[in-house]
């Protein structure tokens, strides 16, 4: 069986991230970023197993850290610390990407009736 050690944490604007720490290293470097050195080797995190057994703990030990700034500041610290994660994007901004792809796409659009005169006047 395998498990996974994603966290979803809320942030001092509420907004969601999720923070994926699914190796030592990685939990490592989370702990230091947050500067909790000593749950590096806390018997009920030290392990994935560990962390997803005790995932609520965890996540209530931490939500109180990650309630102290705003999303935008954790995912610079924790991208520095090469601690996987992201932010969540709420309705309004998945359509704004979503409109940018549109936007994107349709620059790359080209009818089939263009490619073929295209291709005529190269002959």
């Amino acid at each position: 069986m395998r498990y996974y050690g994603h966290l979803d944490l809320t942030t001092a604007q509420t907004r969601w991230i999720t923070v994926a720490v699914h190796t030592t290293e990685e939990w490592r470097y989370l702990c230091l970023a947050l500067d909790l050195p000593d749950l590096i080797e806390d018997p009920y995190f030290a392990t994935n197993a560990a962390r997803v057994a005790h995932r609520q703990a965890l996540i209530a030990l931490l939500q109180e850290r990650f309630r102290q700034q705003p999303a935008w500041w954790w995912v610079q610290l924790l991208g520095r610390s090469r601690v996987p994660c992201r932010l969540f994007m709420g309705y309004p901004e998945q359509q704004q990407v979503m409109a940018v792809r549109d936007q994107i796409i349709s620059v790359f659009k080209c009818p089939e009736k263009v490619v073929k005169e295209r291709h005529d006047d190269v002959r």
